[in-house]
């Protein structure tokens, strides 16, 4: 009998999901599962689901997916914030039926095409939704020539069937759930997440960060991505105690109420990407953090993206007087191809490096030491283990990694099945993240893809695009997208050329367009002795961002290049911009930009 055992080791000896989360309704019937707040300052403004509840509805709609024959088949979730959606997903889990979890249809292109390449990749064989967006959902379907997918309300009382389900009982091995990468580099691959990979991952992130066993976790992060659904779900319930649930748009609003929610539903564990952070140290005021105790917010972790120094800082001093302990920020590493947790600091205070890099000298962030999971720090190029200290790309090991993409061998081989000599024929996972070790923790210093190479300097994106947001009021709260393109010299080599993207508030002159990007210049020029070939002023949502808010450089290159950007403003010589793609303008109207351009 487990009773007696920590959660961590409840968790990693259950025998599959489904059985944990079923002992979990035996145990506590009456207990808060799932909260999903509206607004943390009103007294009405949230509702509670008891496991009692939230195991009746997922019976209801796993005895469907049975009667229907979709055990083992895909389904396609599609959800707004709120409660329906984390039923459906142990529903599916209920029914053995694989979910995939991705946002509803939006209003942008890009958007949509990455919801069809998704529910083509997956093989959906059914799309499930609330009542509420069944037909807005059904009618956006029926124009894709998606064979005629069907969609259902999970809401509805014709979609019920719990007198007919069976309790599956599948394997360690079996796949449990597909994660679609957010696309930040590439296409979105499907990741197979294992019901062992869930366990271990749930169990490694409670042993390694020191969470409480009644630990309550909560946060506003979308379901469809991993820190949401894996970060936060799934370890509240395997541990059989409550997660409480905000919508990202509340937070992006007003977000002091996510702050106000850990406070009035006593949340000990919540996470959220850097900027996030960055976020409430510009926008929350001392008024609104006025009575509100973050004293038994334990861990706070700080991930999905490079964790910033100056953000960790800012934080812990803004959030001080409200009780947050310098040892609750929590830097963190993780992707979806490793489930999702890999390091965390844990019970201490976040280690604050400074290392040379490429001649200059940084401050990095220490996000943890490996716990249940093998790092290797190699060469990207050779694949050949570096000294410590030394950035290269970072590898990794252990049964919380995926056994790979779904249906792509290939991609699979390429990034799960790296060999290292002397390893004894184990597997790595290339992440495509550069970083080091130092005395055993991990720093991570940025992306393979993203890193810009000009003149012979390595420049991460990451640290112009914030340097140049910081302190402006036309770009607060707003995007910038930092990529090179390549332009043929007419020499041995083809110099890479920066450019910038970033969107701006308002309305302005010509003049002041003018002032701001000639500001951008003489910043980027002081801080990083770099020279813009083109700085592209845009219009706010016109950075692509991925799921989880970061920017897609890659897609921004891309529309740069061809002609795509509908720019407010231009910076740039107008021959350099037709000679980067053989003679055509890669921004639109080049007669028609704005009196600024040289």
């Amino acid at each position: 009998m487990l009773e007696k055992a920590p959660i961590d080791v409840q968790v990693l000896n259950a025998r599959n999901a489904v059985a944990l989360i079923r002992r979990r309704v035996a145990e506590t019937p009456d207990r808060d599962a799932l909260v999903f707040v509206d607004d943390p300052e009103a007294p009405d403004g949230y509702e509670a689901w008891t496991y009692r509840r939230l195991d009746e509805q997922a019976r209801r709609i796993a005895g469907r997916l049975q009667a229907d024959g979709l055990s083992g088949e895909r389904v396609l979730l599609l959800y707004p914030p709120g409660l329906d959606g984390p039923a459906a997903f142990v529903g599916c889990l209920y029914a053995g039926s694989i979910p995939v979890l991705a946002p509803l249809p939006g209003r942008y292109h890009h958007e949509q095409t990455r919801l069809r390449g998704i529910i083509r990749d997956a093989g959906i064989g059914l799309v499930l939704t609330d009542r509420a967006r069944r037909d807005d959902v059904a009618a956006w379907l029926a124009g894709q020539d998606l064979g005629g997918l069907r969609c259902a309300a999970t809401g509805d009382d014709d979609f019920a069937c719990a007198r007919a389900w069976s309790e599956p009982a599948p394997e360690p091995e079996t796949v449990a759930l597909l994660q679609y990468t957010s696309g930040s580099t590439m296409e979105p691959k499907g990741v197979m997440i294992t019901h062992r990979n869930l366990l271990h991952n749930v169990a490694t992130s409670r042993r390694s960060l020191g969470i409480r066993d009644d630990a309550r976790f909560g946060g506003w992060g979308p379901l469809y991505h991993d820190m949401g659904l894996l970060g936060q779900v799934t370890p509240a319930l395997f541990s059989g105690t409550t997660c409480v649930l905000m919508s990202p748009a509340t937070f992006l609003k007003r977000p002091h109420l996510w702050l106000r929610m850990i406070d009035r539903f006593d949340i000990q564990v919540s996470s959220a990407p850097d900027f996030a952070y960055e976020l409430c140290t510009r926008r929350i005021t001392a008024e609104q953090l006025a009575g509100i105790d973050l004293s038994r917010w334990d861990i706070a972790i700080n991930g999905s993206e490079p964790v910033r120094a100056d953000v960790v800082e800012a934080f812990v001093e803004q959030c001080g007087p409200a009780g947050f302990r310098p040892a609750t920020m929590t830097p963190s590493f993780g992707m979806a191809e490793a489930t999702v947790f890999v390091t965390g600091t844990g019970e201490a205070e976040a280690t604050l490096l400074t290392h040379r890099v490429d001649g200059a000298v940084k401050r990095f962030v220490g996000c943890g030491r490996p716990a249940a999971i093998e790092i290797r720090i190699v060469q990207p190029q050779t694949v050949i283990a570096v000294r410590d200290g030394v950035i290269g790309e970072i590898l990794l090991s252990g049964q919380s990694v995926s056994p790979g993409y779904w249906r792509s061998p290939e991609a699979t081989a390429a990034t799960f099945g790296v060999r290292l000599p002397g390893e004894n024929g184990r597997t790595f996972l290339r992440t495509g993240d550069l970083g080091f070790l130092r005395d055993g923790e991990l720093f991570v210093t940025g992306r393979i893809k993203d890193l810009m190479v000009i003149r012979g300097r390595n420049i991460y994106p990451h640290d112009v695009e914030h340097a140049l947001a910081s302190g402006r009021e036309e770009f607060e709260g707003l995007r910038g997208a930092a990529f090179t393109v390549t332009q043929d010299t007419g020499m041995v080599h083809r110099a890479e050329q920066l450019v910038v993207v970033h969107e701006v508030r308002g309305r302005h002159t010509d003049a002041r367009l003018r002032e701001i990007t000639g500001g951008l210049r003489t910043q980027l020029a002081d801080e990083f002795g770099l020279r813009a070939e083109a700085i592209v002023l845009v219009r706010p949502g016109a950075v692509r961002r991925t799921t989880s808010g970061k920017a897609q450089r890659s897609a921004m290159r891309a529309l740069f290049l061809a002609g795509e950007l509908r720019p407010v403003h231009v910076d740039a010589d107008r021959k350099w911009l037709t000679s980067v793609r053989g003679g055509t303008s890669p921004v639109a109207h080049p007669d028609q930009l704005p009196g600024g351009n040289r």
